[in-house]
């Protein structure tokens, strides 16, 4: 968002691309951001008779009533930029319900999770359910490992690639851009734990990618040639 309120963006993704904001502060589509923005608290999660559902991950809180008893689940997280997520149940008496934790089908072999520090088997591609009696100051720690893959841009073109990190599409940004192999894009690491930037060194020197909620301006590539 601009300092003026100005918020929508046309999204490019040419091979030298660039966020191009609207002339106008409030076009029709602009309407839709703050229905967006409410739908993420909405769609974090979802209850039944069973319990919770855990959809999304960021820091949050889910106050509910079953059976007219109060229970909160408290999510602290900096996911996706880093691979841990931790939840807390607060409750003032035992309470036995299932907490469904989403686990993508992309997260790694080395994804884990442990209640109160004794780890169990994780289920990957739908929701991993742990039922049992729930008290007060409870802890579930999930990590969702986030290894490097590459997307084409579709099936005609198996070599236009896009470097994906756990949900986060990768730009490539600044001045030029460096010519990429396959194993290029899949050694990139983060700058630093916890940073919205990534980093390829190759003999030609070191390119950079962000997420597109970091790309700034400037220009961008998402999709790679990589023969």
């Amino acid at each position: 968002m601009k300092p003026d309120g100005t918020a929508f963006y046309y999204a490019d993704y040419h091979s030298m691309g660039s966020q191009t904001y609207f002339e106008y502060r409030c076009p029709c589509c602009s309407g839709t951001l703050g229905q967006v923005v409410a739908d993420y608290g909405m769609s974090s999660y979802f209850l039944d008779e069973r319990g919770v559902f855990v959809n999304l991950y960021a820091p949050s809180r889910l106050r509910w009533r079953p059976r007219g008893r109060s229970i909160t689940l408290e999510q602290s997280t900096a996911y996706p930029l880093t691979s841990d997520i931790e939840l807390t149940v607060r409750t003032e008496t035992p309470e036995t319900f299932s907490i469904r934790l989403r686990v993508p089908a992309w997260a790694g072999d080395r994804s884990s999770v442990a209640v109160n520090g004794q780890r169990a088997e994780l289920t990957r591609g739908g929701f991993h359910e742990i039922r049992r009696p729930w008290r007060d100051g409870d802890r579930i720690e999930l990590t969702l490992e986030q290894p490097v893959r590459l997307e084409p841009v579709d099936a005609k073109h198996p070599d236009l690639v896009a470097a994906m990190q756990g949900p986060l599409a990768l730009f490539a940004v600044g001045e030029r851009f460096l010519p990429l192999r396959r194993h290029d894009l899949l050694s990139m690491a983060q700058a630093a734990t916890g940073s919205s930037e990534w980093r390829v060194t190759t003999a030609d020197g070191t390119q950079s990618f962000r997420p597109y909620f970091a790309v700034g301006t400037g220009t961008t590539r998402l999709y790679q040639n990589a023969t």
